[in-house]
């Protein structure tokens, strides 16, 4: 049976309305309805708000390490895992350092929640905390596991304990290195090489078997270096030589709590009740009746909470900017872990325009990448000098393209564990001809107007007039980077600085000494030089750039940080449990892949595609010239 076809019109026309009409009241819903839920999202928040809260008498600021320690949180993203918060160093410090001087903070106490940050941004930490206590207000660390940089810190503390059964790893520093070659030989991949200085070794995993002497050299050396002040510290607050827990460490006698305990490290093994009830004795020390004082709530006071009550009495019109560089320097627009020429070139064109700030801070936490990238930053940093102190900050590694831009500052500062130097430029194109035609079984033919127009193509050799051109390129980038590197640190001949380039890393306690870096400190001795030299005196507010897009987009930012412990409080305690746990599901999405996949994906991906250590454009089809080293923090456990 069929319908007539007004039956069939009619139809289509209820259908087309209904269809209409549907999604006018979708788009309704999403005008009217998202505003209000984010209306009713931000009110809730509000009234939980640091703002809100105000600091009491005998309060306590509790810092937990819980996340990445970092300069400058990634963009907000919602995850369904459980992924990571980050934690922004600056905030942490500036509220230890709110904590020294307010007289309403009895102390500070640090849990340590198996954290990841380098080896600066625990000096900087443990510098802080030390001053908590020479303020004579008590310090306290409390972990489940602990690890050297762990001990770094806590070092700073008057007394460390540890819950009775944690994990504890006391043995030493390490970097370990992946070797590829002989996969890459496998499968039919050869690396071409292009580099200039003996100490540049990001590319040996490529071409070699094990580390090359200057490497191991460099490697050892800085180790030492960082160990050597990481040593001072721990065994100092044992009450230990340096050599006692050398030794105890190089024949694992400190893996357990105990073990510590006895060696100096902890005071004591204490659940987490117990903890509480040894930190209201520090507070309200004038309370003897254990009934009593176990009845009293400990006054917690967040990092939100005591950065907003120092914002709210502050008065300046002047502002410090601080101008994070953090990740791969590339060409283009800038992202998280990405530090793009264009994005930071606005960001100083907006400093430079702005009456209100006297100075800007760059905090510099990268290992490098883009020369050219590196070099355009560095210029607009050198202008901008000319208008408004410059001031460098270096974090937990500033090598490479990142020592680079630091060049472009009047003053530079790093902490005495930084990474930085690696003053050296390679580059690596790979042959995948082996890959492609033997074993892909592949064909290629071409046309062309002149005879390296494919230039840099994977499926054929280079020819000696390209890998001619390729290392006068290289060449010509490290004589650049010597001239800015002379010019900007005052050395009166480049041949002064070779003997510290040739890619070598250095610490900073180093690099202070070869006159790389001004002084040792960290960004907040940085701030302040940039008000010295601004002339500002201490009344200043501090603005971060590369500024987020809107205030929602800063939100949201917010918000993903302050999922953090150290943003709410300990969870163990019952005045913030509800607080944790609401906010325990808001993290920021990380990412991250392996270096032999990063290797992996180097070796058979185009390389003006490539986003890994290997290459970068630094013009079109010019792939190799790279100011990079790929030693991270992180890589040293």
């Amino acid at each position: 049976m069929t319908r007539s076809a007004s039956g069939r019109t009619n139809s289509f026309l209820a259908t087309f309305l209904a269809s209409t009409l549907g999604t006018i009241c979708a788009i309704s819903l999403l005008i009217v309805g998202v505003p209000v839920f984010f209306g009713v999202l931000l009110s809730f928040l509000g009234a939980a708000s640091p703002e809100s809260e105000s600091v009491e008498k005998q309060s306590v600021l509790y810092i937990g390490l819980d996340g990445d320690v970092v300069d400058s949180p990634s963009s907000f993203q919602l995850s369904f895992s459980d992924d990571r918060p980050q934690i922004r160093l600056y905030r942490v410090l500036r509220a230890i350092k709110a904590a020294r001087e307010d007289e309403r903070i009895s102390g500070v106490v640090v849990e340590f929640d198996n954290p990841s940050m380098g080896w600066a941004s625990a000096s900087a930490l443990h510098r802080e905390l030390a001053a908590v206590k020479d303020a004579k207000k008590f310090v306290f660390a409390y972990a489940d596991q602990m690890g050297e940089k762990e001990f770094y810190v806590a070092s700073a503390a008057d007394k460390v304990f540890m819950q009775p059964q944690a994990d504890l790893e006391l043995n030493g520093l390490a970097v370990d290195e992946t070797f590829v070659k002989g996969l890459l030989q496998k499968i039919g991949v050869q690396p071409v090489i292009f580099r200039v200085g003996k100490f540049k070794s990001a590319i040996e995993p490529l071409i070699g078997d094990q580390m090359s002497p200057e490497n191991r050299e460099q490697l050892q050396t800085l180790l030492n270096d960082i160990w050597g002040e990481a040593r001072t510290r721990i065994s100092g607050a044992a009450k230990r030589s340096p050599q006692e827990l050398d030794a105890a460490m190089a024949d694992l006698k400190i893996s357990s709590v105990d073990d510590a305990k006895k060696f100096g490290l902890v005071a004591e093994g204490l659940f987490s009740d117990e903890m509480e009830t040894l930190i209201k004795r520090s507070v309200y020390t004038e309370v003897q009746n254990l009934d009593e004082l176990h009845d009293m709530e400990i006054n917690w006071v967040t990092v939100p909470t005591l950065l907003a009550d120092i914002k709210s009495k502050r008065k300046s019109k002047k502002n410090i900017a601080v101008l994070v560089a953090e990740g791969e320097i590339i060409k283009g627009e800038g992202d998280a872990g990405l530090v793009g020429d264009e994005s930071m070139l606005e960001a100083l064109r907006e400093i430079r325009d702005d009456e209100s700030i006297a100075a800007v801070v760059v905090r510099i936490n990268s290992p490098g990448g883009s020369a050219l990238a590196s070099d355009i930053i560095w210029r607009e940093l050198s202008v901008l000098d000319e208008k408004k102190p410059v001031i460098a900050s270096m974090g937990d590694i500033a090598a490479s393209g990142g020592y680079y831009i630091a060049a472009g500052a009047r003053h530079i500062f790093a902490e005495s564990t930084t990474i930085t130097g690696s003053i050296g430029v390679f580059g690596v194109l790979f042959n995948a001809e082996g890959l492609l035609k033997d074993k892909a079984a592949l064909k290629f033919d071409r046309v062309f107007t002149h005879p390296h127009a494919d230039f840099g193509a994977p499926n054929r050799r280079l020819d000696a007039d390209e890998t001619r051109q390729i290392q006068s390129s290289v060449e010509r980038v490290y004589t650049r980077f010597l001239d800015v590197v002379a010019q900007s640190r005052g050395f009166e001949k480049v041949d002064e600085v070779a003997p510290l380039a040739e890619g070598r890393v250095w610490s900073g306690v180093a690099a202070h000494r070869l006159k790389l870096v001004d002084e040792i400190g960290g960004l907040e001795r940085a701030v302040n030089k940039a008000a010295e030299f601004a002339g500002v005196g201490t009344g200043f507010n501090i603005e971060y750039f590369p500024r987020r897009g809107d205030r929602f987009a800063r939100f949201l930012d917010q918000l993903s940080e302050d999922s953090s412990s150290s943003m709410s409080g300990p969870s163990w305690s019952r005045s913030f449990a509800e607080r944790s746990r609401a906010l325990a599901s808001v993290r920021t999405d990380l990412g991250g892949s392996s270096q032999i996949l990063r290797h992996l994906v180097g070796a058979l991906t185009p390389l003006n595609q490539l986003r890994g250590w290997a290459a970068h454009a630094t013009e079109p089809r010019r792939w190799m010239v790279l100011a990079r080293d790929p030693l991270s923090p992180a890589a040293i456990r």
